[in-house]
């Protein structure tokens, strides 16, 4: 799935009405992009409004561009494995995340059980502490659906 929206662009979630700037937008493994918008407005105490979460597909464009931020190009890809600098932590890039302030970070899956033969939750670092283990090959790209001028495509 592409995404359909930057950062900075101003959001509306028509079901519950909620609208907001993106400062985060994150991929996961499960192809579902999910969009961090910002509210605009102070709360009673003067602090940031409430900040939310949605899915990609709930979303609805109200303003493009409203904020200029830039949306950062992750360095390393879903499914790739990794290993932390820092803390040696080793495992599968199962979530993308980029932010406003111009960084990436990532969900890393390790791939042993907790003590309790558990799976454990993904760790999240940031991407200048990870370095690449083993590459996975590039995801081919969907088959074009069948069908062509004067045909009825039978997938639509």
């Amino acid at each position: 799935m592409e995404l359909k929206y930057g950062m900075g662009d101003e959001l509306k979630d028509p079901i519950t009405g909620f609208t907001g700037i993106v400062l985060s937008i994150t991929e996961h493994s499960t192809g579902c992009i999910h969009y961090g918008l910002q509210a605009q407005s102070l709360d009673k105490d003067g602090k940031p409004g409430v900040d939310c979460w949605f899915d990609q597909t709930r979303l609805t464009p109200v303003n493009a561009k409203k904020v200029d931020f830039p949306t950062p190009v992750p360095q390393y890809r879903l499914f790739q494995q990794v290993k932390d600098k820092v803390t040696a932590l080793k495992g599968t890039i199962l979530a993308v995340a980029r932010h406003s302030d111009n960084t990436v970070s990532y969900g890393i899956q390790q791939s042993e059980l907790d003590k309790n033969g558990k799976v454990r939750d993904y760790e999240w670092t940031g991407e200048h502490r990870i370095i690449l283990v083993k590459d996975v090959p590039k995801a081919k790209d969907e088959k074009e659906p069948p069908g062509g001028p004067g045909q009825e495509c039978s997938m639509r």
